[in-house]
């Protein structure tokens, strides 16, 4: 069994070497055809198993099915187990996956020397945001009551001034530069405030790093990470009940608890009610007040369909600040 497991480690050692030896022979340019003849690998084992004779462990009317192995409880606990304890690797296996793929097949005229550096800022970015992975939960909530009875205070009192304030950022940290790869957009994060000053601003991050990932209030400094980060403000109408609504909302969500939903920024799902992403969370609260201008399914929104679908010109522009 040891001599099995360690055919993992001679596997990667083998792959990298000869990919090496591949790139300084036939020079960097020619990588796609490096990956077919891996592809060949694969391809072989599908047909050497698909051709392997297996003995039958029990007789024919003797064994579980599948349908029925999956109806015990057991095995619905088992893989249950499994996505728990394996759900940050899940995580960081897909988006490893589809951010490079994004890079390699994206059809522009960038040279190779010029995605080799994407890949390379790719990594370094995907890295920060692994370290950070182990405080993120998509099938529990980590987070509650991360909002202050002052902020909700603060909300209630702006209810007659007949807008919320629907916040778009460009923060140039890892998360949002690795969200940029999808989105194409500038803008990746998107907040929602009660007051034209921002000071009742929320939405769902990581916390700062510092407190689970989640619901939280926000600051305009939470936003510069890098230069250049900067930040646009819109004003959008909503009376008395509707704001009281969507105030409301958030204090159940900062009661019965909530996380960050990391996951859903691929798989376009929510595994809990109370788990979303910042633009899913901004449009829930619009929808739940009867105000959102456009229709889109929560866990498809992104920050920046609240300006690019706003045809019926249902926001007002305020202002665009560089941090």
């Amino acid at each position: 069994m040891s001599l099995l497991h360690s055919f993992y480690c001679w596997g990667a050692a083998g792959t990298i070497l000869i990919s090496t030896l591949f790139f300084l022979i036939f020079g960097m340019e020619n990588w796609k055809w490096l990956t077919v003849l891996w592809a060949l690998i694969p391809a072989v084992n599908i047909y050497n198993f698909a051709t392997c004779p297996i003995e039958h462990l029990v007789d024919e009317k003797g064994g579980m099915g599948i349908k029925k192995l999956f109806q015990t409880q057991f095995m619905t606990f088992l893989i249950f187990a499994v996505i728990w304890h394996q759900q940050n690797m899940i995580v960081v296996c897909s988006m490893t996956i589809a951010m490079i793929l994004t890079i390699i097949l994206q059809k522009n005229s960038l040279s190779l020397q010029q995605k080799e550096i994407q890949i390379i800022t790719l990594f370094q970015n995907l890295k920060e945001v692994i370290k950070d992975l182990p405080r993120h939960h998509f099938l529990t909530y980590c987070n509650q009551n991360s909002l202050s009875p002052e902020m909700f205070e603060k909300a209630y009192q702006t209810l007659e001034n007949g807008y919320v304030y629907i916040i778009l950022s460009d923060t140039r940290s890892p998360a949002s530069e690795l969200i940029s790869l999808f989105t194409k957009k500038q803008y990746n994060h998107a907040s929602i405030a009660f007051d034209k000053e921002l000071k009742t601003m929320v939405s769902y991050n990581n916390g700062q790093n510092r407190f689970p990932p989640g619901l939280h209030t926000e600051k305009i400094s939470h936003f510069y990470h890098r230069q250049g980060a900067c930040i646009m403000v819109y004003a959008l109408e909503a009376t008395a009940e509707q704001k009281r609504n969507m105030i409301l909302k958030i204090e159940q969500l900062n009661r019965e608890g909530n996380s960050y939903n990391t996951i859903g920024l691929l798989l376009k799902h929510s595994f809990q009610p109370n788990i979303m992403f910042c633009s899913q969370f901004v449009y829930y609260l619009l929808r739940i007040a009867g105000i959102a201008y456009f229709e889109k399914k929560e866990e498809y929104v992104k920050p920046m369909d609240f300006v690019e679908l706003d045809y019926k010109r249902k926001l007002k522009f305020l202002y665009e600040k560089k941090l």
